[in-house]
């Protein structure tokens, strides 16, 4: 069976070809990029609490100016301690957890919501939800 495309269906798959491709790129410009500057000032010397989308968790960690940081896990993954730092590239944060081998180092993304995302690539791998001045004790 052969099929047979007129004008207007050829121009209709084409506008729906044109109207996904805009929201592709309407969807990556949402999200912001922090340059390396932006992701110390955010970070350093606060109080951070999220969702590991990876592993299913919820946290509050603290990110000390000098490069350390503690993370408590809750219960089941108890609390967590590593250095972390900022770096320009594709990627603007690092972590390593101590006693580890291997630098993790990831992209901090800002919403026009104003929603901060951890990402992997294109992957969402932390969702922040709060940063507070101040150490887990203050909190």
């Amino acid at each position: 069976m052969r099929l047979m495309w007129g004008k207007s269906g050829i121009a209709t798959i084409l506008a729906v070809i044109a109207l996904l491709a805009m929201a592709a790129c309407g969807e990556q410009a949402k999200w912001q990029v922090l340059s390396p500057q932006e992701v110390q000032d955010l970070f350093a010397g606060s109080t951070v609490s999220g969702h590991h989308e990876v592993y299913g968790y919820d946290f509050v960690s603290y990110y000390d100016s000098r490069g350390w940081f503690h993370s408590d896990q809750g219960e089941e993954r108890g609390m967590h301690d590593g250095k972390w730092w900022t770096v320009s590239g594709e990627n603007n944060i690092c972590i390593h957890w101590a006693p580890e081998s291997g630098d993790l180092c990831r992209r901090i993304v800002r919403g026009r919501d104003g929603r901060y995302l951890k990402l992997k690539g294109s992957k969402t791998v932390v969702t922040y939800w709060k940063f507070q001045r101040g150490t887990l004790k203050e909190r």
